[in-house]
């Protein structure tokens, strides 16, 4: 799941998608560019990912090219990490592609460079604003208020409970932090692990563990100024008394594993599907199906961190990793916005859900009639509900130095090696380099 690899972006297989033709691995040339008899060519980059996603993908690709026959989309896939500065050297040459599917880092690079092209006014044009979540949106939104990207593999992140054992338990789904100690308490008592979380050592789980407790504690709106270091601070003494429930209360609860930062998150998620855990931390909607699939008889919850105290109730924390950005010297803007239209189009998001698995970020979107497990509806729902709130992810808006520093130290602050106030006080300073 992190580092934030998506699914259109994990093996190491390079494919090319074309009506009637197949691109090398590597760039179009400039002359095949061009439209002849009234067909326009789209050159499109994107990153490589597992066989089943590469056909669930691309058949979408070809139903946009059946419903548009004036449009051929040439795809061309590379690995995810050679993606990037193959992009930024395309775009900066003035070369191909027309679209490329980049990280949010990369995009936003490539926009502020002058090299990506605003879609502000396709997105008042085809009504993108009305019609993907806020929380997606602001992926792809500058400083300076543009839309510069537009990406519909988004996730939600949280919790997720093995309903069939709590009800075992006579135990419900824990909403508050006392909830939450009285829940870890019973399930230690009878050998069960309470919270199953692992990321070998890599740090990532903790940017979930601090994030969900601010996110309920300061509201979507305010959460979201605080990861874009606009308001707030670590050691504000409200946004200490949220992240403490988790390094303090729940902790002190024994709700974790003490071994928890050499376990591998595959381990961790094992031993949900096992019954060897109440619950799986940080859930994401992306291997929500895989979990459902193991143990089709259990009955999973997906929710987020428990209430905190003073907080502004319980949110659904969203992230991006990838999105398309059209290339500023594009000579075919026009055709690629068709194509990002259709892909956020009601019907496509059903099919993007379907067929390739993903939390498609568009609202109102028929959850209940898609062909997917009750627990994708239900941890997909966030994003497809034009009244939900989300926030998020702190690290999606951080350095990865800084993403670094804050998983090595709650990683020693875990584990005792440092004091609470040594913690927030590295952890803000840290921040404010960062602004």
């Amino acid at each position: 799941m992190h580092k934030r690899t998506t699914r259109l972006g994990a093996a190491a297989v390079c494919t090319a998608l074309a009506i009637g033709s197949v691109a090398a691995c590597g760039s179009g040339g400039a002359d095949d560019a061009g439209g002849t008899d009234g067909v326009t060519t789209l050159t499109y980059w994107n990153q490589t990912a597992d066989p089943e996603t590469i056909d669930a993908v691309d058949s979408i690709l070809d139903d946009f090219m059946a419903e548009n026959p004036d449009i051929k989309v040439e795809q061309t896939r590379y690995e995810s990490d050679k993606l990037s500065p193959l992009v930024k050297n395309a775009f900066r040459s003035g070369d191909t592609p027309d679209l490329a599917y980049v990280e949010v880092s990369t995009g936003r690079e490539l926009y502020e460079a002058g090299l990506a092209q605003s879609l502000e006014d396709y997105a008042t044009e085809y009504g993108w604003k009305d019609r993907v979540a806020e929380g997606a949106l602001a992926w792809g939104t500058a400083d300076d208020g543009d839309l510069f990207g537009l990406g519909v593999e988004a996730e939600i992140n949280g919790m997720l409970w093995d309903q069939t054992a709590l009800d075992e338990l006579g135990l419900t789904v824990p909403t508050t932090v006392d909830d939450l100690a009285n829940v870890c308490q019973v399930a230690r008592a009878n050998d069960i692990v309470p919270i199953s979380s692992g990321d070998n050592g890599a740090g990532w789980i903790w940017y979930f563990y601090l994030g969900l407790p601010i996110l309920n504690l300061l509201g979507p709106e305010d959460e979201i100024a605080f990861a874009n270091h606009e308001a707030g601070a670590w050691t504000d003494p409200d946004i200490r008394a949220a992240i403490e429930t988790v390094l303090v209360t729940a902790k002190d609860a024994g709700c974790f594993i003490p071994e928890m930062s050499t376990l591998d998150n595959n381990t961790a998620i094992s031993l949900i599907e096992s019954k060897d855990a109440l619950s799986y931390f940080p859930a994401c909607t992306c291997n929500l199906e895989p979990i459902q699939s193991a143990s089709p008889d259990n009955e999973y919850y997906m929710t987020t961190w428990p209430e905190v105290p003073g907080g502004q109730g319980q949110f659904a924390m969203q992230g991006m990793g990838s999105l398309w950005v059209i290339n500023a010297n594009s000579e075919h803007q026009d055709a690629v916005a068709r194509f990002l239209d259709f892909m956020v189009s009601k019907d496509t998001g059903v099919k993007l859900v379907e067929r390739a698995g993903f939390a498609a970020p568009v609202l109102g979107i028929d959850l209940q009639s898609a062909d997917v497990s009750d627990l994708f509806k239900q941890g997909v729902e966030p994003l497809t509900d034009p009244d939900a709130e989300t926030g998020m992810s702190i690290d999606l808006k951080s350095s990865g130095e800084f993403n670094d520093l804050m998983g090595r130290l709650s990683q020693e602050v875990f584990s005792d090696q440092i004091t609470l106030d040594e913690f927030f006080d590295q952890l803000q300073a840290a921040w404010e380099n960062e602004g």
